[in-house]
């Protein structure tokens, strides 16, 4: 059963874990607001930027950014400012006046574009097991562990030993269907 679909039931996925998992990933299975195009990797500002936005989730000025971005580089407000209005009109950012400033909002999170960027990298390959696999073991314990949890989170299975029997595997047209509940 999916998270959606599990979620809307109220069912608890992993009675263990469930509610710290939900706390840790859930964010990551919004619909981001790339829907099937993927974003264009940031530039060293923009990702600078950004990584600000993402990281204090509240709306900021432009002076905010700049001060923050001052204790590591010397950089004028006005670049700022069109750092900020080109993610404005790329679609990286929202805004609303206040005063005579505008706040920025991410419109997504930071998650949502890496996962679009990881997406966008193994789809293009010509051989994406292989490419799963090289991927897997570039990663860290860390990081092995927190691709179990959320595989748990979705409803997948990690342990081969779990792989479906063959009796099992024929009904992949329920799976594909509960597949399309997370996405929505």
């Amino acid at each position: 059963m999916r998270l959606a679909k599990a979620l809307r039931e109220g069912v608890r996925l992993i009675p263990s874990r469930t509610p710290f998992l939900l706390r840790k990933y859930l964010p990551l299975l919004e619909i981001s607001h790339y829907g099937g195009a993927v974003p264009r990797q940031l530039g060293e500002l923009e990702d600078a930027v950004m990584t600000r936005v993402w990281q204090w989730n509240r709306p900021v000025t432009v002076r905010e950014v700049l001060e923050d971005l001052q204790k590591e580089r010397s950089i004028a407000y006005t670049t700022v400012m069109t750092v900020m209005d080109n993610l404005h009109q790329k679609g990286w950012v929202r805004r609303e006046v206040e005063g005579r400033a505008y706040r920025y909002t991410a419109v997504s999170t930071r998650a949502a574009y890496s996962a679009a960027l990881m997406n966008e990298a193994w789809s293009t390959s010509d051989n994406p097991a292989a490419a799963l696999v090289a991927f897997f073991g570039m990663m860290s314990a860390e990081q092995r562990d927190a691709l179990e949890d959320a595989m748990r989170v979705v409803g997948q299975r990690t342990d081969p030993a779990d792989a479906a029997s063959p009796a099992e595997g024929a009904s992949s047209a329920e799976g594909d269907e509960s597949a399309d509940d997370t996405e929505r």
